[in-house]
């Protein structure tokens, strides 16, 4: 990071990858920010687009200081991301994604909160709301007002959390904690978890997230449920590198092994046909139904109620038994299908069903992952590993208590 000058409190940090509209889009909204022009700069860098988007920027002229960086090789949103901190002027950061356009108030509220929480090791998280149309439709509704995502519904405005709340999309931090963390993981090749591994640095280094429900950017982006399961697999697979880089984090498949491994991949096509039948009916379903006028977000049926199908074990399980259970979410979706408009409790038996393939994709993205084989062939280490760091910590505990006896 260079030395902050001219008075700036805030360096806004985008990556951006064959999206030139949307890119462009959020540059033009970052024109209209309360907080003077003057007083921020915008960094973006151009992650080897090859549609036009590097062209689209140097075209553009802007109110603040806008400032241009490209990389000539695809290197992932974290390499992009680095480079953007180490150029930044300013002591605070913003770090954005290309699809998040900020509300006009964004940065001045992210602006007074990192000021407010200066030196105290306190990132800001602002909220990352769906277009209020998109959330009118079956399956916007349950990205917006669930946890199939994001966990922001189960975010309380103005608590602290930990590294899983570490969300890039709209998030204040100062330069100085990414540096002192190691800044974010070059070796993800794509989105995915990229962020949250950085958080778990962070977190041991005593930083935490504050909720800053008031400080909206809404996601330009109208996904599919398609486009959900191509993320999932991509969370999955980057979430792989959080346990190989901190043998302390469990998992749920920190059992597996090189066996369990091998047979999962071999198994995975076998219930495929079935998967891809049921994704196709939620997408049918997305695109001809719609949520009840009358349906309340908080009268879904989703928070505290056990999932109907299997979850982050599917890896564990035969094919035939993934399969099955594809099959019964297909029969239960053929209700919804004769459905225009669909009620609270339709809306809470799609979250089911959404869920079965979130984690669907997320097992298919382990198995995928360059990291994995390493991760299952190491399971001794890793759980030596864990049982040695608990004996550690057990023993410290024992000689901090007065008694000499380990406190409860």
């Amino acid at each position: 990071m260079t030395q902050e000058y001219g008075g700036l409190k805030l360096s806004v940090i985008i990556p951006t990858h064959n999206r030139m509209d949307i890119v462009v889009k959020n540059l033009l909204c970052l024109a209209r920010q309360t907080l003077p022009a003057d007083s921020f700069e915008v960094l973006v860098c151009d992650d080897a687009s090859t549609d036009g988007t590097w062209e689209a920027l140097q075209s553009l002229s802007t109110p603040y200081a806008l400032r241009l960086f490209r990389l000539p090789q695809c290197g992932g949103p974290g390499r992009a991301r680095n480079l953007l901190i180490r150029e930044a002027r300013a002591e605070a950061l913003v770090i954005l994604n290309d699809d998040a356009l900020l509300t006009p108030a964004g940065l001045a509220m992210h602006a007074a909160a990192l000021e407010m929480t200066r030196g105290e090791r306190i990132a800001v998280l602002g909220r990352f709301s769906f277009p209020a149309d998109y959330q009118r439709t079956p399956f916007g509704c349950l990205l917006e007002h669930t946890d199939l995502s994001f966990r922001f519904p189960l975010f309380t405005p103005g608590n602290f959390y930990g590294a899983n709340a570490f969300y890039s999309c709209n998030l204040g931090i100062y330069a100085e904690a990414v540096a002192e963390a190691g800044y974010f993981d070059e070796g993800y090749a794509g989105a995915g978890a990229e962020d949250m591994e950085l958080g778990d640095r962070l977190a041991k280094l005593g930083n935490m997230v504050v909720y800053l429900d008031k400080c909206v950017a809404v996601h330009e982006h109208r996904l599919t449920v398609h486009d959900f399961c191509r993320s999932q697999i991509g969370r999955g697979g980057g979430g792989v590198v959080r346990c190989m880089n901190d043998f302390s984090q469990v998992f749920h498949y920190d059992d597996m092994d090189t066996a369990a491994l091998e047979r999962l991949r071999r198994g995975l096509h076998r219930a495929e046909d079935a998967v891809l039948r049921l994704k196709d009916a939620v997408h049918a379903l997305h695109r001809r139904a719609a949520v009840g006028e009358d349906v309340a977000p908080q009268d879904i049926p989703w928070r505290g109620v056990p999932l109907r199908y299997s979850a982050h074990d599917q890896w564990r399980m035969p094919p035939r038994a993934v399969e099955r259970e594809a099959q019964q979410a297909l029969a239960d979706m053929v209700p919804l299908l004769k459905s225009r408009e669909l009620s609270a409790g339709d809306m809470g038996a799609l979250y089911q069903v959404c869920s079965f393939l979130k984690w669907r994709y997320d097992t298919v993205g382990i198995s995928r992952s360059p990291w994995i084989d390493e991760y299952a062939a190491r399971k001794a280490e890793r759980q030596a590993s864990r049982q040695a760091g608990q004996s550690l910590c057990a023993a410290a505990q024992t000689q901090e208590s007065p008694s000499g006896r380990q406190e409860t």
